[in-house]
């Protein structure tokens, strides 16, 4: 795998644009993309994924997908709050993603393994949402993109999911409304790209 790379990648949304962003994210290192709302965090991962407008290029593990359906990309998103169906068992929803094993071992981790046979829409927002990352972090995809992953997660929760996103050996990029320590790379908005944590 040869990570994320982003080369004169400019999204626009409506009347709002970002870029150009060149940013390389390698396998097991992990990007921050910080900034106050409505900077254009949340919208540079929906280009990533080909949910909006973008001009450049995006490759993962070596392939320019800019030109591939969402679906085809090779990208886990979880959005910043929650989308699950709120009729779908947490154990159904699993056996959809991909490892299944993985997954429950990950809920059992986080002491959600209660929460299996239940209706996503009985649990509560900070559940649903560790869930679908979760889910995504047990999938087999070439790349993460975790918008605003921490928040209504409870400090617990937030502590080890961090530690847990560590040792993840994908590229990972997140965002967050201020910069975290200890993250191999940094953009901050508007818009400045930093190595080094």
């Amino acid at each position: 795998m040869n990570g994320i790379v982003l080369r004169g990648f400019r999204v626009k949304r409506g009347g709002f644009a970002v870029g150009p962003i060149d940013l390389k994210v390698d396998d097991g290192e992990r990007a921050l993309i910080y900034g106050p709302n409505g900077s254009g965090k949340t919208t540079i991962l929906l280009g990533i994924i080909g949910a909006v407008d973008s001009d450049g290029s995006v490759s993962v593990a070596g392939q320019e997908i800019s030109h591939l359906p969402i679906h085809e990309r090779g990208v886990s998103y979880v959005p910043a709050q929650p989308v699950l169906p709120g009729w779908i068992v947490v154990n159904e929803m699993l056996r959809m993603a991909g490892r299944r094993e993985t997954a429950v071992d990950l809920l059992e981790r986080f002491d959600l393994g209660w929460a299996l046979n239940r209706p996503t829409n009985a649990l509560s927002t900070g559940e649903r949402k560790l869930v679908q990352i979760l889910v995504a972090l047990s999938s087999d995809t070439k790349a993460l993109l975790l918008d605003e992953p921490f928040s209504n997660l409870s400090r617990n929760w937030a502590s080890r999911l961090e530690e847990l996103l560590r040792s993840e050996p994908r590229p990972t990029i997140l965002t967050h409304h201020e910069r975290i320590p200890k993250f191999d790379k940094y953009v901050r908005l508007p818009l400045a790209v930093q190595e080094d944590g």
